[in-house]
């Protein structure tokens, strides 16, 4: 059996008025809903996005330290030209890890692979955006140099040149994430 709606009239106009909201006021609290949701999501996905940035930045941090102990144990960084920087990955991989992921014991291992992803084959660091983490050095670069740095979103880097300058003003390289910042 169905309730009776409450109706009264409204003697000045000759009308019926019932309780209720009318279409106006759904449409506004509907368009109010969606603009509080447009702002909340945006500012998720900025907060997301900052805290990809600062864990790519204490992973750099981790594998920069890791190379200065590899340095002070073997007395020069890993080699790995910088044209072969994606290759560079499974490089640290290989000498950080002391290719313990291979089945060989070398002796040495500057890091341990907890809290580091690795790519499904196991051949390469990955950063937060799942690109593998770009590294080169040569020995002809001035002394106590190394070049590493996360591609970001994009997934694109130029990387060095033969002497291992790196030109941050290339548009490939503008949301490159480099050690320390």
């Amino acid at each position: 059996m169905r309730k009776p709606v409450d109706v009264m009239m409204d003697e000045s106009r000759g009308t019926y008025l019932v309780d209720g909201f009318t279409l106006l006021e759904c449409v506004m609290v509907i368009g109010l809903m969606l603009i509080v949701s447009a702002f909340a999501w945006g500012a998720f996905n900025f907060a997301m996005e900052r805290g990809r940035r600062v864990e790519a930045e204490a992973e750099l941090g981790m594998l920069s330290h890791a190379l200065e102990r590899y340095r002070d144990h073997f007395g020069s960084y890993p080699e790995s030209p910088p044209d072969e920087r994606v290759r560079g990955s499974e490089v640290l991989i290989r000498e950080l890890m002391g290719d313990s992921l291979y089945g060989q014991a070398s002796g040495f291992s500057a890091i341990r692979p907890d809290g580091l992803v690795l790519s499904p084959d196991g051949r390469a660091i990955l950063d937060p955006w799942g690109q593998p983490y770009l590294y080169a050095c040569l020995p002809t670069w001035p002394t106590g140099r190394f070049w590493m740095v996360s591609a970001g979103p994009d997934g694109l880097s130029t990387g060095p040149d033969e002497r291992g300058r790196y030109d941050s003003e290339n548009p490939d390289n503008r949301d490159d994430i480099l050690p320390g910042g």
